[in-house]
């Protein structure tokens, strides 16, 4: 892992010591604990596994139609090992969770 970015308040310019948290560049006291930044990153670590799966969560998120968005969940299970889907439906809102993350708060 690498070194936390951030610099220490003390005046000196020293560099924080602490491991940057994965998928940031900095550590839980500089930031890294923050909600919108913990989606960042895991948004980054989603992406870099597979780009191609990166572009469907967008889609499946914010895809124009309501068919492009169920067509881009259904490859996304296919691809997480769950099969081929026979039928989705879907009314409301919408929540998908892959390993923890919950996809709605990527947006």
């Amino acid at each position: 892992m690498a070194q936390c970015t951030a610099h220490l308040r003390n005046g000196s310019g020293t560099r924080c010591k602490k491991q940057a948290m994965k998928g940031q560049t900095v550590c839980g006291s500089h930031g890294g604990q923050a909600p919108q930044n913990k989606a960042a990153a895991a948004r980054r670590l989603l992406e870099s596994i597979d780009p191609a799966a990166a572009e469907l969560v967008r889609i499946a998120l914010k895809g124009k139609t309501e068919r492009d968005r169920l067509t881009a969940i259904k490859e996304l299970f296919e691809r997480a090992g769950f099969g081929e889907a026979k039928r989705i439906q879907a009314e409301g809102e919408l929540t998908i969770t892959i390993n923890g993350v919950d996809l709605n708060d990527l947006r």
